[in-house]
């Protein structure tokens, strides 16, 4: 199960909670919960994230591990690289004042 991290927070005490009883309360299954922040597990995006795992203890080969952190990837690293005759565009004379300008071809 996932959810935002507010989900621990203060003022969703009672509706934490109750999930948590709910779920404990199945035989034969076992829970755990955590954070994760999505930048420290190999995605370029900051995500704070509630985690909860439930493992049916007759099939548990062995006891359950959150995944290591890791680096966050470099935005380099994810990019599509540029053509080697990419050139940036330069304005052709004055450009136009978008604040007072009705004329959208300007723009």
């Amino acid at each position: 199960m996932e959810n935002v991290e507010a989900f621990t927070f203060k003022k969703y005490t009672r509706a934490f909670h109750y999930i948590m009883a709910t779920l404990m309360a199945i035989p034969g299954y076992k829970w755990k919960w955590t954070i994760m922040n999505s930048l420290e597990h190999g995605n370029p995006h900051h995500r704070k994230r509630w985690w909860l795992v439930g493992i049916n203890t007759a099939y548990q080969k062995s006891e359950f591990q959150w995944p290591e952190k890791q680096q966050p990837p470099s935005l380099w690293s994810i990019m599509d690289p540029l053509p080697d005759d990419f050139v940036v565009p330069t304005a052709q004379g004055p450009l136009p004042d978008t604040k007072t300008s009705r004329d959208l071809s300007l723009i």
